[in-house]
Formats: structure tokens, sequence, C-alpha cells
């Protein structure tokens, strides 16, 4: 998830379908530099493909528009059956 101006000290917390999910800090840069700091992600490949998911997300308040959203990367698509 990307958050504009974000906090490093920040803490959140994600389950799916009411499964506890770890999230990871998530820095733009190789080293964890706290003003690289730009918000959190989850391994979540191992999740099943063509079902419907709940998402849940714990965050601490923010200003409005500084939640940017949760974005799915290296998505693939399923081969057709």
């Amino acid at each position: 998830m990307q958050i504009a101006e974000p906090d490093e000290t920040w803490a959140a917390s994600l389950t799916i379908d009411g499964q506890p999910v770890e999230l990871r800090k998530a820095y733009s840069s190789i080293r964890r530099v706290p003003r690289d700091f730009v918000g959190f992600w989850a391994d979540i490949s191992t999740l099943a493909a063509d079902q419907p998911h709940t998402l849940e997300l714990q965050l601490p308040a923010m200003r409005r528009g500084q939640f940017q959203g949760v974005f799915l990367e290296n998505v693939e698509q399923s081969p057709p059956p």
C-alpha cells in the first residue's frame, strides 16, 4: 500500500479472509532509510486465484488523500482451463 508522507514509526495490520497477514515496511531505497519509507507490503502469492477475498486493513489516522491505495504487482493471468 502506498502512503503520501508516511511515518516510519507507524504500525499497520492486515487480515485476508479473517487470517492475519504479515505486513512489512516498504522503502524506495535498497537499505532501510527512514526518509525513504513509502508504506507497507505483503506477500499474498499463496492466495487462490479466481476467488473473491476479503481484505481488512488497520491503519493509523491520516489526512484526507494521504492513503494512496492498495496495489498488486507481478500479477500473472491464470491459463485458461
